[in-house]
């Protein structure tokens, strides 16, 4: 159990490391050629279909639905304990973290086609945060719980890959450089390891009592 604590605690170290690296070269300039590669191969097959698509995916994302998941999870008792609150838990500090992050950085939004309004700061992208947050817990929370081996990797890996297609469909739409998903996915999952150590340490206790 402690090799096990110990190596959540280099990681998190590690993704507080990686935050601050990819901040500094941000701030350096020197992430700029990569921003704009990497926006001109996703966006060199634009078309009205593929945009609509983003734009669903970017939804995906949004306040609103993530509110909606939280609220579910917790209103359903059989799975209120094992996943509701502690995700909701990891979703809020995510969002409080994103927003006290923007206005430390505040990066402005990228000057190419917006697909989309945005009125925020640029970097961390909330969007990429908050979703890496809470379904990287969720991923975490069904390993742990499902039974069937099969289905205990699949499953978790498709859920994933949601805050993944989330992050690039911001990029996408114009909304954000790919740096400032990646920052997102850094802080996210650094929450999530953060969240998740200290609902283990309270499940153990409780069980001890």
């Amino acid at each position: 159990m402690s090799q096990l604590k110990n190596k959540n605690i280099i990681f998190a170290i590690t993704l507080v490391l990686l935050f601050i690296i990819l901040s500094f070269l941000i701030n350096s300039h020197i992430t700029t050629n990569f921003e704009i590669n990497f926006y001109k191969e996703i966006t060199e097959h634009m078309s009205n279909i593929l945009t609509l698509i983003m734009k669903i995916i970017s939804y995906m994302g949004n306040t609103l639905i993530v509110i909606l998941i939280c609220i579910i999870l917790i209103l359903i008792p059989k799975i209120r304990w094992k996943y509701g609150l502690v995700t909701a838990i990891g979703v809020i500090i995510s969002t409080m973290f994103n927003n006290l992050l923007k206005v430390i950085f505040l990066r402005e939004r990228p000057n190419v086609l917006q697909l989309i309004n945005e009125n925020s700061y640029s970097f961390p992208s909330g969007h990429s945060m908050i979703n890496m947050t809470m379904y990287s817990l969720l991923a975490i929370l069904l390993f742990k719980n499902i039974k069937n081996k099969k289905f205990k990797y699949l499953i978790p890996s498709l859920v994933m890959l949601i805050p993944i297609i989330i992050g690039v469909s911001r990029v996408y739409l114009g909304v954000h450089y790919i740096t400032d998903v990646i920052g997102g996915w850094i802080f996210g999952l650094l929450i999530t390891v953060i969240v998740y150590q200290i609902y283990k340490i309270i499940k153990k206790n409780k069980e001890a009592l």
